[in-house]
């Protein structure tokens, strides 16, 4: 059980954040195999979502979010009920970085490459992004509790 107020409100923070994500890419990935048109007021998701940019293989990238949200969601509901924990925090912030590089990645791509935009991805990065900076407050709050030096 965790103790430490800050600690609750950052795990809570990592649980919100990706149960949207899970929303979010849940949606595409759905929307990707039943080859709906998903409705955007910007215009640019059917541009950005039909790109050859769309895909890993065969799989839509939305996919690989649910997969990536699903995982943050399980560990930090991990660290509500058995505490907060090093393997735990640091799996998070292997994911969080990988899943904030693939975002910087995937915005560059829709800016400079497709030069369109997607509301449903960027709310993925906004997700990932906000995933990433509360992991790292989440060990740093770690490091406190546990009186060891960052490193």
């Amino acid at each position: 059980m965790l103790q430490n107020q800050k600690t609750k409100t950052l795990v809570t923070i990592l649980l919100i954040v990706s149960a949207i994500g899970i929303a979010d890419a849940s949606y595409l990935t759905y929307e990707h195999y039943n080859q709906g048109i998903v409705p955007c007021s910007i215009g640019g998701c059917e541009t950005v979502l039909t790109s050859d940019y769309a895909t890993l293989g065969d799989f839509p990238i939305s996919l690989f979010g649910i997969i990536f949200y699903a995982l943050v969601f399980t560990l930090s509901l991990l660290i509500l009920k058995k505490g907060i924990q090093a393997r735990l925090i640091y799996t998070i912030i292997g994911l969080t970085t990988a899943a904030f590089a693939a975002s910087l990645g995937l915005i560059y791509l829709q800016l400079f490459v497709i030069e369109s935009i997607c509301l449903y991805c960027m709310l993925s990065a906004g997700s990932s992004i906000t995933l990433f900076i509360v992991g790292l407050l989440l060990r740093k709050e770690y490091k406190n509790q546990e009186n060891i030096p960052i490193s």
